[in-house]
């Protein structure tokens, strides 16, 4: 007797870099060696992957059921051919970015922008290259900076503009 199998909705991951969602079917990044931009090595697993461009996605319209975009729009030459472009291959999904407060404190060198979020619309602005301190290095040596850090984004959101959004437009911060 055949075995009936069923069939996985098809998430994708944008950007999928050294930590894929554990739930996508299918990864993508542009870089594939390079890890200048990504916290380590460039990991795939046993799953689907293409090499490609967030502002080009090489992907049918509605191929995914889902779409995560995390800390990849702050890369874009064009974030909002980008945001476009996942709209356009994924029915719903969810897009996080560093807030303009943690690009002020961290300051990404390689950030090309900061992204807003209001009334249902994003935003983007350039990012200001000066620092207060050297923030990563104070958190990477502080544990209570850390555990500081943390309980702020769980309280405030602050370090992070978290979106889910659907086909209707809506977003939900």
């Amino acid at each position: 007797m055949m075995e009936r199998k069923e069939k996985c909705p098809k998430i994708l991951d944008i950007g999928s870099g050294h930590h894929p969602r554990v739930d996508a079917t299918h990864l993508c990044d542009l870089y594939v060696k390079s890890n200048k931009e990504r916290g380590g090595p460039l990991l795939i697993n046993d799953r689907s992957f293409i090499r490609c461009d967030i502002q080009h996605l090489p992907f049918k319209e509605n191929q995914f059921v889902f779409a995560y975009a995390c800390h990849v729009l702050e890369h874009c030459v064009n974030p909002a051919l980008a945001l476009a472009e996942i709209t356009r291959v994924a029915r719903s999904g969810y897009i996080e970015s560093p807030t303009w407060i943690s690009e002020y404190f961290y300051g990404w060198d390689f950030h090309k922008w900061v992204i807003h979020f209001q009334k249902g619309k994003f935003f983007f602005t350039k990012p200001r290259r000066q620092k207060l301190l050297n923030m990563h290095y104070i958190y990477r040596h502080s544990i209570l900076l850390r555990i500081i850090d943390c309980l702020l984004d769980c309280i405030f959101g602050w370090h992070y503009l978290r979106i889910i959004w659907n086909k209707s437009g809506e977003g939900i911060v």
